[in-house]
């Protein structure tokens, strides 16, 4: 018998890979700055790799419903991801749709870094709680016991399947959404970008699927 009848105890880590997990105070307009959205290059944890270059067009493409958004002020995300139909048709037609009624935030800017040692980029950004679930998010960033974390929401097509990995080239992006566990370890505030407050840059016929990862 273990020790008080205890059989297994799985706690939140509070300090990962040497970063901490603590709550956020937002700047004075209430945007909490430097939050990773995802991550390019990198194996997500569901072993799928996104082609780089693919990504970064589709988060500068000047076109692009993505850009033109966040450029205006109109970029947000859902708390959570959409629940999918079993229907293909209806599956595309709710991930390219942003419901309004279940909005947390929307986006200021998004930039990217790249890791020297790695040669991942990471793309941050600031973010504002906003919209019905605009509490919700901001009560999670401020919590110190609570993580939080986003995930990307576009269009893809698969270009190989190699070792149980799958590699996509990105069609579309639609938006970053708050779910309850990330794609990527580091796209959460745990491993916010710690240099935000300094300037930073911004990053300057297929049948797509849909991705929420």
């Amino acid at each position: 018998m273990a020790e008080n009848g205890v059989l297994f105890s799985i706690a939140t880590e509070l300090v990962t890979k040497g970063r901490e997990l603590k709550g956020l105070k937002p700047d004075k307009d209430g945007v909490y700055k430097g939050i990773p959205l995802t991550v390019i290059g990198m194996k997500s944890r569901n072993n799928v790799v996104y082609d780089r270059q693919s990504v970064m067009d589709c988060l500068t493409d000047p076109k692009s419903r993505f850009v033109m958004n966040l450029k205006s002020g109109d970029l947000e995300g859902e708390w959570g991801h959409p629940l999918l139909s079993s229907d293909p048709k209806e599956c595309v037609k709710r991930l390219l749709y942003l419901d309004r009624t279940k909005v947390s935030h929307h986006f200021t800017r998004v930039y990217a870094k790249e890791d020297k040692e790695t040669g991942f980029v990471i793309v941050y950004a600031d973010v504002k709680p906003s919209g019905p679930y605009a509490k919700q998010l901001d009560e999670n960033f401020q919590d110190p016991t609570r993580n939080t974390s986003f995930s990307l929401r576009a269009a893809t097509i698969v270009t190989r399947q190699e070792a149980g990995v799958t590699y996509k080239r990105m069609l579309a992006m639609f938006t970053f959404d708050a779910v309850d566990g990330p794609g990527y370890e580091i796209a959460s505030k745990r491993f916010r970008d710690t240099a935000a407050q300094e300037g930073l840059s911004v990053l300057p016929s297929e049948t797509a699927d849909i991705d929420v990862s």
